[in-house]
């Protein structure tokens, strides 16, 4: 049940307070206090405040306020606009602005540029604001005469006068405004005083009251507590309430948890925690303020305190307690903390000796009349006495007395007992040396020597195994001999060893912390995360996480299921961790879970039940864009300014206004120091920039076009906003035109040139039409002339053709008239083909002279002629079947001539030798266009072919000669294939010649 409803005997509560003021004497905390000499204004703090923003802000008496940002504190005063000097209240209305009470002032509402002050004569009654409140629509002003209340809406002012002086006023959650003043209690309703009956006389002239979590409300008058229920408008006293009958309290609040935190008068601050136990904070645990006016909790947890002498106070952390007021666990030298089973801690440091301590006060133990010199290594064994090992030997103590000396003159450095009673010692230039059943036995002179003369930690694994760590490295006694690891450490000085869950064993060295798992070794150091390589300690801790301290803080790494790292956490002063360098093997895990530290700030303790982590997130906000590097006010642009920072809505710039610096802050008042930042121009970048921990970035030569700046941040333990915090939109306009590209210019240009051009063609066209008229007159002239001089070549073409044709037949007439006269047949076989050339020459003319144009002929009908005729001519009484495939296509003479020629050849010679054996034969032309001006011509027989040994490029025959050299005149070349009949393939090109 919550802690106001636990049940306590009246006659405990002297018992309470007296526990409260006893307890934890021995134990200091955490707190820091920040004074003038830190940027505090005054050291008087009178109230406190946290904004929305995550600011801190501090009042003061006589020097106006001081806002802080987790760094550094920005003050404000009369003569940057604050109504006065003496603070009493500050609060946050719903809009975001600050409202701030003065004494002679009256009020300041500040909106995070400009403070606007109401005072007597100007909206409110009185100079003297004692206390402010604020729901939804309204705030409440107490002043020394009355209650004023400020509309947000209509932003009027209204007068309660009824209340009289107000000496206390809240609003609750649910937007009650509840108030004391001197008439009595009450609340409003509808800007009027209703009126609650107290159960007795109180003193109302000091009244505390604060609403809690479970919507009671708790008043603190005079030296009485009294609870109030709101809901039955009844009012009770509890266990609780009584314990501060007869205390006067000076401030109150409930912290996130729902714990309690309460002032009283003699500067002690009590903790009540919901397990009901309680942790009190005076000067006799660390506390430093003498004169507490305010406490608040921050909304990273962390506690607030203002002061009167001391400034602003702050619990940093309960997660670690601090002894150095406590005789010998204050030395900066203490190298061995050992709790016993009855809860007993004992401390050995260097330069004090040896202490116990039962958690109240420490005790000195000595060894006989004189205290322990050196005491470092301290092992309870099984019987329950103490073995001390120190700079002079080994000493038994029985009861916390000396009974008996061992190694007399020895630096002992290290002790363990195994689980079979053995104690093992180790030293310092004498080796090793084991204790058992009443005999030391040294094994520097056995025959499995010890390698080495200084060990600095021992320890039995779960198997048996000794491990000894050395100057010289780690060393593994399996109980007959030893094997020493040195080459695969980073350093060979082994200071400590330990073992987790698993069985690895693992040690440290002057360079790293190594893992050893049977196997190999592994290596864990700065690049792995650590915040230093100079390691003192390790310890494993009961959640089986691996503390790693350093010159530099503590380390808490842990592990997953397969022994890899999840993450590693630091801590030092911004933890809480003030000791930062720790001692060498100072370090113990108590039995409540709870972890003791020898640091170069005396003895300090973990508290695993205080180590929350740290969830919430930055409070982001960019406040400020700044153009060329300068302060910006965006005001000049006429365009409304928005928010807490005052910038605009929206940004446009000419195209040389591309400069621009984002400012951006991330407020977490646990470390600000630690908050890092990502952030992007959205329209220029393509994804976040890496991470960075500066709070400005700077972006210049933008080019046109419309951008937006984005930002986020994360605390020091890695927790991100989850929504990025969004800039205005900043447009930069392109450059303007050139003046000869603008509208106006081409407008001026056009008009001369517009009554240049219609003069232009208006004579142009005069012009143009008259010489038309004349190159029409003189075209037709030409025409009529060519066509004369057309008509004339037509007629001479012809009969040039005609007359070559005539002159051909002639000669072919000529060649049959003089081979009537020759009997031999060889000779008359070279007439033949003589007669058949000619003929086929003049058969082109004849076609010429029969076309249209007199410069192509009808390439098919041609073809078609000259195999008939040739048939014709050799009539061998043989039926020779002919086809052909001819595409159409206008040869010139140039290449016809060629090309009846060489048909002429081939076909004459498979008239004449291809079918000599047969009466029937098939011959087949083909004529085709393959590409551009290139064709292919065929000729093929079914005849009985050539020799096998045929040669045509080295024939002897005139007709061969001939196809091989008129081929050449039309670019062709002939391919002979000598198959079931002879097939001649020529390729050729037609020549196309310029004519003039």
């Amino acid at each position: 049940m919550y802690l106001f409803h636990f049940c306590l005997k009246r006659t405990t509560f002297f018992c309470f307070f007296l526990f409260v003021f006893t307890t934890s004497k021995a134990q200091l905390y955490d707190f820091v206090n920040y004074t003038i000499s830190d940027g505090l204004t005054q050291s008087v703090v009178t109230t406190l405040y946290q904004d929305s923003r995550g600011y801190l802000w501090a009042g003061s008496m006589g020097g106006g306020v001081s806002r802080f940002d987790g760094n550094t504190f920005q003050p404000f005063e009369e003569r940057d606009g604050l109504a006065g000097q003496i603070i009493t209240e500050i609060i946050e209305d719903s809009t975001g602005k600050l409202w701030i009470g003065t004494t002679w002032g009256g009020v300041s509402c500040y909106d995070g540029l400009n403070f606007t002050n109401y005072g007597k004569g100007n909206k409110i009654s009185s100079n003297l604001v004692q206390h402010l409140a604020a729901t939804k629509e309204h705030v409440f002003i107490g002043t020394g005469s009355s209650l004023q209340v400020f509309n947000l809406a209509t932003k009027t002012f209204s007068e309660i006068t009824e209340t009289g002086p107000i000496h206390e006023l809240i609003c609750d959650r649910k937007g009650v405004t509840w108030g004391f003043s001197k008439k009595g209690f009450f609340r409003i309703d509808n800007n009027k005083p209703v009126w609650i009956d107290l159960p007795k006389k109180y003193d109302l002239s000091n009244c505390q009251m604060i609403e809690l979590k479970n919507g009671m409300l708790l008043f603190a008058m005079g030296n009485e507590l009294l609870q109030f229920n709101p809901s039955t408008a009844t009012f009770s006293e509890t266990a609780f309430t009584k314990l501060y009958s007869g205390r006067v309290i000076k401030s109150m609040f409930e912290d996130s948890h729902q714990e309690l935190w309460i002032a009283v008068d003699n500067n002690l601050i009590i903790h009540h925690k919901k397990d009901g136990s309680t942790r009190s904070f005076s000067s006799s645990n660390g506390m430093l303020a003498n004169d507490i006016n305010d406490i608040i909790e921050d909304n990273t947890g962390h506690i607030w305190i203002a002061s009167t002498d001391v400034g602003l106070v702050k619990l940093r952390s309960e997660l670690f307690t601090y002894y150095s007021n406590v005789q010998g666990l204050d030395a900066n030298d203490i190298f061995k903390i050992v709790e016993d089973p009855q809860g007993l801690f004992w401390f050995g440091s260097s330069s004090k000796g040896l202490y116990t301590f039962d958690g109240l006060q420490a005790t000195e133990i000595k060894n006989g009349a004189k205290g322990f010199v050196q005491p470092i290594a301290i092992q309870q064994d099984m019987s329950g006495d103490v073995w001390i090992g120190h700079l002079n030997g080994l000493t038994l103590l029985r009861n916390k007395k000396p009974v008996q000396q061992l190694l007399s003159g020895v630096r002992v450095r290290a002790l363990m007992q195994t689980r079979s009673g053995a104690l093992w010692i180790g030293t310092w230039e004498k080796g090793l040396y084991k204790y058992e059943n009443g005999v030391l036995t040294s094994f520097r002179d056995t025959p499995n020597k010890f390698p080495t003369e200084y060990v600095h930690a021992i320890h039995e694994d779960r198997v048996g195994n000794i491990w000894i760590g050395t100057g010289a490295g780690i060393v593994k006694y399996n109980g007959t001999t030893f094997q020493t690891f040195a080459q695969v450490l980073c350093n060979e000085y082994v200071g400590s060893i330990t073992e987790d869950k698993v069985g690895n064993i693992w040690f440290h060295t002057d360079k790293c912390v190594m893992k050893y798992d049977g196997k190999k070794m592994e290596q864990f150091d700065e690049g792995r995360g650590l915040n230093s390589n100079t390691i003192y300690l390790i310890q494993f801790d009961a959640a089986g996480n691996l503390w790693v301290g350093t010159n530099k803080g503590l380390n808490r790494m842990q592990f997953d299921e397969k022994g890899n790292i999840l993450n590693i956490k630091q801590y030092a002063r911004n933890e809480g961790f003030r000791g930062i360098e720790c001692n060498s093997r100072a370090v113990c895990l108590a039995k409540n879970g709870q972890i003791w530290f020898g640091t170069v700030l005396g003895a300090i303790r973990y508290n695993p039940q205080d180590d929350i982590v740290d969830k919430v997130e930055p409070r982001t906000a960019i406040t400020g864009i700044k153009l060329f590097l300068e302060k910006t006010d965006w005001s000049y642009t006429g365009i409304p300014l928005v928010g807490w920072f005052h910038l605009p809505e929206r940004i446009e710039l000419q195209h040389n206004q591309n400069h621009l610096t984002f400012e951006y802050s991330g407020m977490h008042l646990n470390n600000t120091a630690g908050t890092r930042y990502q952030f992007m121009l959205s329209g220029f970048d393509q994804d976040w920039q890496p991470i960075v921990s500066k709070t400005e970035i700077t972006y210049s030569n933008l080019p046109p076009g419309e951008y937006v700046f984005l930002v986020k941040a994360a605390n020091s333990q890695g927790v991100w906003n989850k929504e990025p915090v969004r800039s205005c939109i900043i447009t930069i306009l392109s450059p303007p035109p050139p003046f000869w590209k603008t509208w106006w210019f081409y407008a001026l240009a056009t008009l001369p040139l517009a009554g240049i051009l219609f003069y232009l063609i208006v004579v142009r066209t005069r012009i143009i039409r008259r010489q038309k008229q004349e190159l029409e007159t003189e075209i037709q002239e030409r025409i009529r002339e060519i066509s004369k001089q057309n008509e004339e070549k037509t007629l001479m073409l012809k009969e040039i053709h005609h007359r070559v044709k005539n002159n051909l037949q002639v000669i072919s007439s000529l060649l049959n008239l003089q081979s009537d006269g020759i009997s031999d047949p060889h000779v008359m076989s070279l007439f033949e083909d003589c007669r058949n050339r000619v003929n086929s020459m003049a058969l082109i003319h004849q076609k010429m002279y029969q076309s249209k144009n007199l410069v192509n002929i009808d390439i098919r009908n041609y073809i078609d002629e000259l195999l008939h005729s040739l048939i014709d001519a050799y009539d061998t009484n043989k039926t020779i079947r002919l086809t052909t495939d001819i595409e159409e296509h206008p040869f010139s003479i140039d290449t016809i001539v060629p090309m009846g020629l060489i048909l002429n050849e081939i076909i004459s010679n498979s008239l004449k030798y291809a079918f000599e054996d047969r009466d029937t034969g098939e011959l087949h032309v083909s004529l085709k266009k393959t590409a551009g001006n290139h064709f292919m011509l065929k000729i093929s027989d079914n005849g009985k072919g050539m020799p096998v040994d045929f040669d045509l490029e080295n024939a002897q025959t005139l007709g061969l000669q001939l196809i091989t050299m008129l081929s050449d005149q039309i670019n062709g070349k002939v391919e002979l294939k000598n198959y079931q009949g002879t097939h001649f393939a020529i390729a050729f090109t037609e020549l196309v010649k310029e004519r003039f």
